[in-house]
This record gives C-alpha cells, structure tokens and sequence, in this order.
C-alpha cells in the first residue's frame, strides 16, 4: 500500500510512504520520473511533509516526530532522520498510507519549519470533552502577547 503524498516545494519530487518493505516507511521518488526511489525514514515512517521554504522534510514514527535534511538542486540527497521531539499525538483517521487529499497529515508545519500544529492526544481511554473555537485570532493575537509581555 502507498499514500499519503506531498508534492517538494519545487514540485520536482514526491514524498509519500509504503508498506511495501513489511512496514510503513517514507519514500521520495523524483517527479514526474523516471528515476530512483528513496527512502529517507530508516526505522519506519509515514505522514511526511516537505518544509515550505525546502531542504527537509518531516515524518511520524509512533510518538516521534522525525526530521531528515533534504537537497533536491542536482540529485536528491538525504541525511540521516533525527528525532525532533516525542510526545502522544493524535494519529487522526486518514494518516498513515492514506489516500491522497487536502492534507492526509493530522499536522502541519509553519513555513519556516519552527512551529507545529498538532493535536495532543490525552490516551486511548480519554475522549475529549471540549473544543474552543476562537474566532477573530488575528485582532486578538497583538493583546495576548502584550500581556504575555507584561507578565515576564
């Protein structure tokens, strides 16, 4: 099974992962071909996501969130994947080799690559009870860190 692709910011290459080693792993393979496949992830991978701005792309494995410094110029090149964090994220219901679609991912990435979205799961026996909804945010946004100021 394959899923869950993502064009490269350049849109000369196409990450995506596959059972087809006997577990999940992410792949890159240039686009619209022909040419080799990759793998970047090395100890099972899937949901990747390219940085906006290029040169590496992000995948899960279980509770980790991996990062692998890519070079797409002449030939893809790929570092070895490291760890940025783990924690217990909610998986979603269409990650993994999932189809293709807006964004099969349950996170996104800020542009420059700093920032995550991502939403915690509390465990498999929690259910959440609540969702706030913030509307406005952006007029909002300058006050709460003016006070976030004010309270150092």
């Amino acid at each position: 099974m394959e899923g869950s692709p993502k064009f490269s910011p350049d849109g000369r290459h196409l990450a995506y992962c596959s059972n087809e080693s006997g577990r999940m792993e992410v792949y890159v393979t240039p686009y619209p071909g022909p040419g080799p496949k990759i793998q970047v992830s090395n100890d099972g991978g899937w949901d990747p996501a390219w940085k906006r701005s290029g040169g590496e792309i992000y995948y899960r494995n279980g509770d980790n969130m991996m990062v692998v410094a890519v070079k797409t110029a002449a030939a893809f090149e790929a570092s070895r994947p490291r760890a940025l964090w783990e924690g217990h994220y909610s998986h979603g219901y269409n990650t993994g080799c999932g189809p293709a679609g807006p964004s099969p991912s349950n996170y996104d990435v800020t542009p420059d690559g700093q920032r995550f979205l991502m939403i915690e799961d509390p465990g498999p026996d929690v259910a959440p009870n609540q969702i706030h909804v913030v509307l406005n945010w952006a007029r909002e946004l300058p006050r709460l860190i003016a006070e976030g100021k004010k309270s150092l």
